[in-house]
């Protein structure tokens, strides 16, 4: 990972590791770099959480690259749920190809799954009492493959 010393050198490492990861896997298939990448904003986002500066991802709701709207929004989303909500509606209805992942995300949000997972990574507030889901993230990813066409989405009888 590269180095950074302050919060605007981890917030342009977070655009970095967004745009590299999105496009090592809608390009070239490669889920190794992806992961990498996803690794490194998790080190990212504990560094911003650390100094209450997670809101600062907010800069990125205008970014003309959907992906990093996306996750811009998705970890501000406990911080101010009504202007990433905003955002992610916004590539909903643009029809970009990435508007799925928004979809999906404000989905989970709504049914409270996606709530306690991002108030603990992305904040100091108390988590609720409903027990953290530990694969809602790992079915973000999946979705996002199944969305780039790299997985085939397996229907079992009755799961429609």
């Amino acid at each position: 990972m590269r180095r950074f010393n302050d919060v605007n050198g981890a917030l342009a490492l977070f655009e970095y590791y967004e745009k590299k990861g999105s496009e090592a896997l809608d390009q070239y298939g490669d889920s190794k770099t992806y992961n990498r990448c996803q690794e490194n904003i998790g080190k990212i986002i504990a560094y911003l959480k650390c100094n209450e500066s997670v809101y600062m991802l907010e800069r990125f709701h205008n970014h003309p690259n959907a992906v990093i709207r996306i996750e811009a929004a998705l970890y501000t989303l406990p911080l101010d749920e009504k202007k990433s909500l905003k955002v992610l509606k916004e590539i909903v209805k643009s029809g970009v190809k990435e508007s799925f992942d928004a979809e999906w995300i404000i989905k989970r949000w709504k049914k409270e799954d996606l709530k306690p997972f991002l108030i603990k990574k992305c904040t100091n507030q108390e988590v609720p009492e409903k027990k953290i889901k530990k694969n809602v993230f790992k079915e973000v990813i999946y979705r996002v493959l199944i969305n780039l066409g790299l997985v085939t989405c397996k229907y079992e009888k009755g799961n429609h």
